[in-house]
């Protein structure tokens, strides 16, 4: 990632479209993520090791957190509303 982020600033605008169209292909990601899981696995969870259990409860609750959070935002605007106004809450 950083080579393309150091490949990008020395662009033009015009090269852009170009450069991420070669980069970031189907082909690269799914190699980049079956690497990605080779080593997981290799360092994880063929160790035995507890932490593919950590990541995948931080996981949940980063998810859960990021579905709830504009709803709860949306009660505490309220709430800030109301007192603003005067009203008991």
């Amino acid at each position: 990632m950083s080579f393309a982020m150091s490949a990008l600033k020395t662009m033009k605008v015009k090269e852009v479209p170009q450069f991420l169209k070669t980069t970031f292909t189907k082909e690269k990601a799914q190699s980049a993520y079956n690497n990605w899981w080779i080593n997981y696995k290799k360092d994880y969870i063929d160790t035995g090791s507890s932490k593919p259990l950590v990541h995948f409860m931080t996981s949940i609750f980063v998810l859960s957190y990021t579905i709830a959070w504009p709803t709860e935002y949306a009660h505490w605007k309220h709430e800030q509303e109301a007192k603003i106004k005067g009203e008991k809450h």
